[in-house]
């Protein structure tokens, strides 16, 4: 029964993680398609979201704050920016609240694995083939 509730709050947290991807996305897409940058960098997108009152965007600058507390390879440089160490388990803002949202802080899963999951849906969402 214990493998069986561990099973699942896994797949929870997964979960979890990609509806936090599908809701960047959505913030981040409208943005990068009216600058006309399809490369543009999702915290530079998400900082320009933010500044316009987007509360998705507002959210997820409060819950990387949050994060960095809580995730010792996450510290705040002299300049306010919140910066991985050297191998840290998240080494992008947009992991790290992922895994913050999801409860994963305290969890060695790779989030790689969510990510490439999260990739195919989008690459078959746009119609994009692998």
């Amino acid at each position: 029964m214990t493998d069986n509730i561990a099973a699942w709050t896994k797949a929870v947290r997964v979960r979890a993680e990609m509806t936090f991807w599908e809701d960047i996305l959505e913030v981040v897409e409208p943005i990068a398609a009216e600058l006309g940058d399809e490369d543009i960098d999702v915290v530079q997108a998400l900082r320009i979201a933010a500044r316009r009152g987007n509360e998705q965007a507002i959210a997820f600058w409060d819950d990387l704050e949050a994060a960095v507390t809580l995730d010792p390879d996450w510290s705040v440089g002299e300049d306010g920016v919140a910066v991985p160490k050297q191998g840290a388990t998240y080494d992008c803002p947009e992991k790290l609240v992922a895994a913050y949202r999801a409860g994963r802080l305290d969890d060695s899963m790779p989030i790689e694995d969510v990510l490439g999951s999260i990739r195919r849906r989008a690459f078959r969402f746009h119609g994009i083939k692998n």
